[in-house]
């Protein structure tokens, strides 16, 4: 989920890349209420919602946003999951005359984005080149949507509750009959008021261009049986300043959208046409439109893939994996999402024909999808809104550039994998993602997958004065509730083949299907049957068949209706035909053309990646690790590695590679590759070839799925493998005690694998060099004997860490899952704190206890956090700013850090404003690696600040005084949370013990010589949050409780730390002593799975019914979650755990206790959680 606020744009940061697609989540500016539900009329807001997808809109095109919550708005399928969480038309072209005067250069961009940059009403006054065009009212301008069945409804029709729920945001138990009767007035008035004078489209029965409903015109186009209309303009230059640091062009926007209340393949879509109308009074030249703008979220938003197919004219957006854990909770694998250009800009090319108003426009023609721009959303800075170079960076994507402000000498997008990698284009990622062939999205040189942005692009075109153009475009969705994340979008595009095929009508679609089998393994057998029942006067079909790649030859079949080719009853106008051919290496597509006595009608693509070889064989299941029992079986609860042979059946062409995308949701999105040659009719083994399976808690069978790619083929395959009853009790999944002799032992984890052959004896690890690599060596203690040599270290979920004598050994390194171990307040104004207080937020996810008011002397409770930009209190967030997206983990890793506050004396330089001196009352030091009590290897590091009130002195600043922070930190409810300026911690040149590398900066800095290129980043943005501090009422007032910490107050920052060569570490291989509860009474077992990621499950056993409380909590003792409180009946009881703490956020990775009581029964067990 990801909520955006308005975005405050660092003005220190470049504007680089793609300035438009914004790296952070957060609420945007909205001039609209979402409570907006009544029986009031007429609405400014609305949903279309007709069929399977629903999404909203609002009468100033802010599109796609829930506005009740700020989340992903369109869903798909409707009700279920989010796809889209935010979308919009934009514009640009260049204006040389204008009644909006721009110094600056002429290029004008305009629309929608997080910034809606229109207001809502038509223009009133169109403009000449004497006078400028006049809005109407936008308090007067309202959204209309019609049903054409609005008559035949009720307030109790499912269909009218459905809508009601929807619109308030409510389930659909919630719907009173106000809700529903209030969805049928506004119906009957959208009905009758529809502005057809301002360009509401109807059904002009007589052609005279006048609504006249008293002679039965109505409302509608399209035969759609939902229809909404508004209209917006541009003429309002503070809000095209604001985002985009230009003046308006002068265009009124109409917008139509349209839908079919169907289950077949119109039903998986919405049209929308935005008509630009010129009334600026001049002209524009050189304009691009991108229909659409859009930031999807497949389900969850940060594992999206996206991509484009410049034959469709589609952009589209998928997840990253086959399980999303937003569709998981509907039971479905993900969908995916795009936007079909159907119909671009008219343009005139002599004998060629375009569509206009669903005419056809004799020697003109429409532009297609010209660019389809993308990025990943955390490889970009946050746009800089309301300068000029933003409107300049916007053309340069409508033209199919990288976002810069440069127009001189536009940098081109590059292909990022596939046989064009580097090479310049105006279509990134236009590979196939389902067969892996060209530039596909998170492979080669692009990302991984994470939250993506995309656009249709087209243009160029002009417009003079009073010029109409208009785009239309379709919203498709794809999903395959049989398949995974690619039949999604194999399913998307067969859906956009449809839909472009059909338009303008909506109407006939045909139904095919076709069968396989091989009879031998050098023959296909492919079987077609076309349902044409949608079409009259049917005369023939034929369907042609040509490869997606490689040269292999062509086929056709054609089609009859007579009974005797697969094809059904004679004459019932369901045609078939069935045709043998030898196996083809590569898959191929199909073609239909139907021909009627009205014309031939062709649907390209209706087959796709379509198989014509048979599938390998899976053979020779066998496991070859464990979690759990070692017998080399798969046991109830325990995670195996399930190891394969591969046999190619195909006795006529070899298999050149192979991928296997595993489904199991414990699996960690494992992928398997293999691209040696297995030849025809050969059989391949390999170490890779294992799936990571988790066994049933219960039943004798584990049926698991996975998808099989080879040579371009793709398939989803099911397995089904049996399972041995194992009762594990209740050791198993211990995590035991790591000794230190030397170095730390975070790192390490002994976790009971399988009890009945623990030893009781002790083992060393021991950490050695091999290669320029951390290695490790497990030995016997007892009896001397090498257990294990040369063992890596790996982070990866997935890896088959060894187990010796029932102990899983899991050896790790935290600079692949970097963090911090704690903050602590080990001092203030009276001395040390024995024990130490917290320093950070726990309750917003910090490793941190929360401070109490022990914290200081005075009445002051300080938390270091990030600044303040809107809705940044998560440590989530936190990380992700002060390390400045990772980025900095190599120079924080393996340190404590240490901030002590002073009386004075100290100096910083304001590195991001005038690059002066400022006193200020702290010091920052690194206090070495896990040895906080000595100081001979401390050396104080250089301050940098960003004195955010620009007053000269390191403070909170008061309400208002801030130029970029906000005053109210959101770490807590309130706005009484104020906080300081921001500190940034630098490496000094010299990083000898003591503070000769601070005091030599500082020399440079008073006498004016400091540049600052001797220092080195280590933290960014760290502020202090006085937790409440603001005790004016009501606040905020600017009145505290404390204005800084305390002198003598120190805070200490506890970084993860590596294991080095040398380091030994002692276990004892026994779980030790322990309740020993007896069967059939009160128990509480391991989790499972463990470690684990995202979900673990947690079995307890109650002897009668007691007041039960299951509570989880950190390495700090802070409570997490609460998993039960309430009274429970005798028995087996088992409840999961997702990683999420009480408030919902996720929780960091590493050791974690549960706790159950149960009456005076009282048990704790640790688990692991990993990502």
């Amino acid at each position: 989920m990801k909520i955006l606020a308005k975005f405050t744009a660092l003005i220190l940061l470049p504007l680089i890349l793609m300035v438009c697609f914004a790296s952070a989540k957060e609420r945007p500016p909205g001039r609209g209420n979402a409570n907006f539900r009544s029986t009031a009329l007429p609405q400014t807001q609305t949903l279309w919602n007709i069929n399977n997808i629903a999404g909203w809109i609002r009468n100033d095109g802010y599109s796609g946003n829930n506005p009740f919550t700020g989340n992903s708005g369109v869903k798909y399928p409707r009700g279920t999951a989010g796809v889209i969480f935010w979308d919009g038309i934009v514009w640009g072209g260049r204006v040389f005359q204008s009644h909006w005067p721009q110094p600056e250069g002429s290029y004008r961009v305009g629309g929608q984005t997080y910034n809606i940059c229109t207001q809502p009403g038509h223009v009133a006054i169109a403009g000449t080149p004497a006078d400028p065009p006049v809005a109407s009212d936008p308090l007067s301008a309202y959204i209309y949507r019609i049903r054409a069945d609005w008559e035949e409804l009720t307030v109790n029709d499912p269909e009218v509750i459905q809508d009601a729920a929807e619109l308030n945001n409510v389930d659909t138990s919630q719907v009173t009959p106000a809700m529903a009767q209030a969805v049928l007035d506004d119906y009957q008035w959208a009905w009758n008021n529809w502005p057809a004078d301002l360009g509401a489209p109807f059904y002009d029965l007589n052609g005279n261009s006048v609504y006249e409903p008293a002679l039965g015109e109505t409302p509608g186009l399209q035969n759609a049986d939902q229809v909404v209309w508004f209209v917006f303009n541009d003429l309002d230059p503070a809000l095209t300043n604001e985002s985009f640091g230009c003046q308006p062009i002068g265009l009124e926007v109409q917008a139509t959208i349209w839908g079919y209340k169907t289950n077949g393949v119109p039903g998986q879509a919405i049209y929308q046409r935005y008509r630009l109308i010129n009334k600026s009074g001049f002209p524009v030249d050189s304009m691009f439109i991108g229909a659409k703008w859009a930031d999807p979220d497949v389900g969850v938003y940060t594992d999206d893939l996206a991509g484009c197919d410049s034959l469709l004219d589609l952009g589209f957006c998928y997840n990253g994996y086959p399980i999303d854990n937003e569709f998981q909770g509907f039971g479905l694998p993900p969908a995916a999402i795009g936007y079909a250009l159907l119909q671009g800009p008219l343009i005139p090319s002599p004998g060629d024909t375009a569509w206009f108003d669903f005419q056809k426009i004799p020697d003109h023609k429409n532009r297609p999808m010209t660019a389809s721009p993308y990025n990943v959303a955390v490889t970009m800075m946050d746009p800089i809104f309301g300068e000029y170079e933003y409107a300049l960076a916007y053309y340069n994507l409508l033209n199919g550039y990288i976002g810069t402000g440069d127009t001189l000498n536009p940098s081109p997008f590059t292909h990022g994998s596939g046989p064009y990698l580097g090479q310049p284009t105006k279509f990134p990622i236009n590979g196939d993602p389902v067969t892996g062939i060209g530039d596909v999205d998170g492979q080669g040189e692009n990302l991984l997958p994470g939250d993506r942005r995309l656009m249709v692009c087209s243009g160029p075109f002009s417009m003079q004065n009073g010029d109409t153009q208009e785009v239309v475009f379709a919203v498709v969705g794809g999903i395959d509730p049989a398949g995974d994340h690619l039949s999604a979008v194999a399913k998307l595009k067969e859906n956009v083949q449809m839909i472009r095929a059909s338009y303008p009508q909506a109407l006939a679609f045909p139904k095919v299907s076709y069968r396989l089998t091989h009879p031998s393994n050098t023959a296909t057998m492919l079987r077609v049957q076309a349902d044409l029942r949608e079409f009259s006067g049917v005369t023939g079909g034929e369907m042609q068949f040509s490869p997606e790649t490689g040269g292999e030859p062509g086929f056709s079949m054609p089609l009859y209706d007579d009974g005797l080719h697969h094809d059904s009853l004679p004459g019932d106008n369901i045609w078939g035909n069935a045709a043998g051919l030898n196996n083809r290496k590569f898959p191929f597509k199909g073609d239909l053309a139907v021909q009627t006595v009205s014309g031939q009608h062709n649907f390209e693509g209706i087959f796709s990646r379509l198989r014509l070889r048979p599938l390998p064989d899976f053979s020779n299941w066998r496991v070859v690790w464990e979690n759990g029992q070692q017998d080399s079986s798969i046991n109830h609860f325990e995670k195996v590695r399930l190891a394969f042979d591969l046999h190619n059946r195909d006795q006529l062409n070899a298999i050149d590679n192979i991928t296997l995308f595993n489904f199991e949701p414990l699996s960690n999105n494992q992928t398997i590759q293999f691209s040696q040659l297995i030849p025809p009719g050969g059989t391949a083994s390999d170490p890779d070839f294992n799936f990571v399976l988790v066994g049933p808690p219960q039943g004798d069978s584990l049926r698991f799925s996975f998808r099989l790619q080879f040579d371009y083929n793709s398939q989803v395959l099911t397995s089904t493998q049996a399972v041995l009853s194992w009762a594990p009790g209740p050791y198993w999944g211990d995590t035991l005690e790591v000794i230190p002799i030397s170095g730390v032992p975070d790192n390490v984890f002994p976790i009971v694998a399988d009890p009945s052959q623990l030893t009781g004896h002790f083992y060393q690890v021991a950490f050695f060099d091999s290669s320029a690599e951390l290695r490790w060596r497990l030995t016997d203690q007892n009896t001397g004997a090498l257990k294990l040599d040369n063992i890596p270290i790996s982070n990866n979920p997935n890896f088959p860490h060894p187990v010796v004598d029932g102990i899983l050994y899991q050896v790790t390194d935290p600079a692949a899952n970097p963090g911090f171990v704690d903050f602590q307040t080990v001092a203030n104004a009276a001395g040390p704190l024995i024990p130490p207080e917290g320093a950070a937020a726990g309750f917003a996810g910090f490793p941190s206890l929360n401070p109490t008011a022990n914290q200081q002397v005075g009445e002051g409770i300080w938390l270091i956090h990030t600044a303040e930009l809107g809705f940044q209190g998560s440590y989530f967030l936190f990380i992700d700013r002060i390390t400045r997206n990772g980025s900095n983990w190599s120079k924080i890793l393996g340190y404590d850090y240490e901030m002590r506050l002073t009386a004075g004396g100290s100096y910083a330089w304001k590195a991001y404003q005038d690059q002066s001196v400022m006193p200020v009352p702290f010091e920052l030091w690194n206090i070495g690696a896990n040895t906080p009590n000595d100081p001979g290897d401390d050396y104080r590091m250089v301050p940098w600040v960003l004195d955010d009130d620009e007053n000269g002195a390191f403070n909170m600043g008061g309400p208002g005084t801030k130029t970029l922070g906000l005053y109210d930190h959101t770490v807590s409810p309130g706005e009484d949370d104020p906080f300081t300026d921001w500190i940034y911690w630098m490496k000094p040149e010299d990083t000898s013990p003591g503070q000769a590398g601070y005091l030599a900066a500082v020399a440079q800095m008073l006498a004016g010589t400091y540049t600052g290129s001797s220092e080195t980043e280590v933290m960014a943005r760290v502020v202090l949050a006085n937790w409440n501090g603001d005790i004016g009422i009501p606040p905020p007032s600017g009145q505290y409780n404390q204005d800084l910490p305390e002198a003598g107050t120190i805070f200490r920052i506890r970084a993860k730390k590596p294991n080095l060569p040398g380091d030994v570490l002692v276990i004892h291989g026994t779980v030790g002593i322990a309740e020993q509860p007896t069967p059939d009474v009160f128990e509480l077992s391991q989790n499972y799975p463990n470690p684990f990621n995202p979900v673990t499950h947690i079995q307890f056993s109650l002897a009668g019914k007691v007041k039960v409380k299951l509570e989880v909590f950190n390495v700090l003792g802070q409570r997490v979650k609460t998993l039960v409180d309430s009274d429970l009946a005798p028995g087996k009881h088992e409840v999961a755990w997702d990683g999420r703490n009480d408030a919902g956020a996720r929780v960091g990775s590493g050791l974690y206790f549960y706790r159950l009581k149960a009456g005076d029964y009282v048990k704790s067990r640790k688990m692991i959680l990993i990502k």
